[in-house]
């Protein structure tokens, strides 16, 4: 199999014009690259424009929930947390949402996203045009581009338009979620970590504790480093599947009630990507239902955060994976 030529936008190939995607794939590569200098040589994690990808590669989706595992650990009551995880800076797990209420505030629709906002950025920079008019369709009014951008010209996550607090959101936006947070913790995971007995480390979150690979109270990093970290072990090379991006999975629906007996799985929409690659969704009622988002129960509460949702959307990566007998990097815990 051959190089990649360019990496392809997250969302899918006619996102961007021609030019556009061109400059994205540099941009991506420039993420691989910027882990290998920051971390040092890792023999292990490729560039795929950069190596080709041989035909016996396979692909691994690692998976997790979208609820913020870190909101899990600090305990409190069911309500206490789903209420805390509608703040976005408090949704770290590479997914976000918003929700929208009706005049009466029930919730009427939950929007989620994994969209990064390096993408985002990028499509500012090269193709301004395109980028406001997407911004404006996903932020559902005009966007004024001088809001949009921070003092650097550069996109500024926080925006307005981004997080107006009525269930608007385009991107990802918490510090932790960004695609190159994702490309470093994939390369750094493919070092192998053993404690002060020489014994190599297999549980996730000591892993994670061990190489400093982010937050492991998170669902995220704990699942992302072990699942490449176990590949690395066995000799393997690894690097993201194209394109390389975080993806929302299934919505399980078990455990929440409609007034109509439905399964609610039917009412979650994807909005952009692809069934296999899709970046944002959509969990709305359609009107002939004669109900609403907020008549759900679950556990015996009606639905009145999108936390509450969160619990039963998964979020996944998925990693390009080269068999081989390369020898891995060992290191003792920082």
């Amino acid at each position: 199999m051959a190089k990649l030529t360019t990496f392809s936008p997250p969302a899918g190939p006619d996102d961007l014009s021609a030019d556009a995607r061109k400059q994205w794939s540099p941009r991506v590569s420039g993420l691989f690259q910027e882990v290998q200098d920051g971390s040092g040589p890792l023999p292990q994690f490729y560039d795929p424009t950069e190596k080709s990808t041989a035909s016996d590669a396979t692909s691994a989706v690692v998976p997790w929930p979208a609820f913020p595992g870190t909101l899990d650990q600090q305990g409190g009551t069911d309500e206490q947390r789903w209420q805390a995880a509608d703040d976005r800076e408090a949704q770290d797990e590479y997914c976000e949402w918003a929700v929208t209420r009706d005049d009466a505030g029930r919730v009427i629709r939950v929007t989620f996203t994994t969209e990064t906002p390096d993408y985002y950025d990028h499509l500012l920079q090269a193709d301004t045009a395109r980028f406001e008019q997407l911004y404006a369709e996903l932020a559902g009014r005009p966007i004024d581009l001088a809001r949009v951008r921070g003092q650097d010209g550069n996109l500024n996550p926080l925006n307005p338009f981004n997080r107006a607090g009525d269930g608007t959101i385009v991107h990802l936006s918490q510090g932790s979620n960004t695609l190159g947070a994702a490309v470093t913790l994939a390369g750094q995971a493919t070092v192998v970590r053993v404690d002060d007995d020489g014994h190599r480390v297999t549980n996730k979150k000591q892993l994670v504790r061990c190489g400093q690979l982010g937050g492991p109270d998170r669902n995220s990093d704990p699942q992302i480093a072990m699942a490449i970290n176990n590949q690395a072990a066995d000799g393997a090379e690894v690097s993201l599947a194209d394109p390389p991006g975080l993806f929302l999975g299934d919505f399980l629906s078990a455990g929440l009630q409609t007034p109509d007996h439905a399964d609610a799985k039917q009412f979650w929409t994807v909005t952009r990507g692809t069934a296999e690659r899709s970046v944002r969704a959509v969990f709305e009622v359609p009107k002939e239902r004669g109900y609403v988002v907020g008549d759900i129960v679950k556990q015996g509460h009606k639905i009145t955060t999108g936390g509450q949702l969160a619990e039963h959307v998964r979020v996944r990566i998925v990693a390009a994976v080269l068999p081989g007998t390369v020898e891995p990097i060992t290191k003792p815990c920082r």
